[in-house]
Parts: C-alpha cells; structure tokens; sequence
C-alpha cells in the first residue's frame, strides 16, 4: 500500500489543497508555502488522538454554530496487496482505498472520526444484480 494522494482542507496555511505523491516525491518550495502543513496533515491522520488546535484552523476559522468548518485530511492508497484488498474490500473503488479523518472544534473524545468511502447500499443489491427496471417490478409482483 502507497500513499497516492494527499487531499487537505482548513488547516493551517492550507484551504483545500491536494498533493499527488510519486514512488519518490520531494517537497521544495519557499517559506510559507504549506510543505509543513501537508507533512503535519500526514502525522495528524496516522494519530487517532492527534494533537491540534484553534491555531491549527485555516485562518483560526472554527465556522459559526450552524456550519462548522471542520479539519479534513483525505488520503487515498494504491498498490494494494491482496490482504489488504481483502479487508477492505467494501471500500476499494478501481484498486483505490480513499480514507478520511474529520476533525472538529472544539476537541473532545469523539471529536477525531475516518471515513471510508463506501458508495453502495446494500439496500439496493437486488436491483443493482436484476438486469434493469424491468425486472426489479416484477420482482415486486
């Protein structure tokens, strides 16, 4: 498993921002340009009770008390091995496992959640495996 992509948004420098990784990838840039934040952004997704704080928000914004404007850190792996492709199976789309970790403010135990992407309800199997429309109403008789 390899990390293919690093998607970012509201936190620190960064307000949504996405970072395409090679087998070898070298951060270089001025002062400012938010190489730290995507590094730090990697170390607070791998930490299930990562440090952060208010300072942490893009531009100390924590969002009124109707939209909250949460920390997201997205990461999609390739490269899966069977194991993995196994265990995850629910959640690979075309060989990708894309995973999301959500932080909120203010911070608390259930204030860190992952995400996989799942885009299938099993409420829907029948109708996904029947053939059509068709068949689905004649199912239903």
């Amino acid at each position: 498993m390899i990390i293919e992509c690093v998607k970012v948004k509201n936190f620190r420098s960064i307000h949504n921002e996405t970072l395409y990784l090679n087998d070898i990838t070298a951060l270089i840039g001025p002062n400012g340009v938010g190489k730290s934040s995507f590094l730090k952004a990697i170390d607070l997704f791998y930490n299930p009770n990562a440090n952060y704080s208010q300072k942490d928000f893009y531009n100390e914004d924590m969002g009124s008390s109707k939209k909250k404007k949460n920390i997201e850190i997205t990461i999609t792996f390739s490269v899966l091995d069977n194991d993995e492709l196994e265990r995850f199976k629910k959640y690979v789309k075309n060989g990708k496992l894309s995973v999301k970790k959500v932080l909120e403010w203010p911070k608390s135990k259930g204030s860190q959640k992952y995400y996989g992407n799942h885009l299938e309800n099993p409420d829907f199997d029948d109708f996904r495996n029947s053939g059509g429309p068709i068949l689905v109403r004649n199912i239903k008789n």
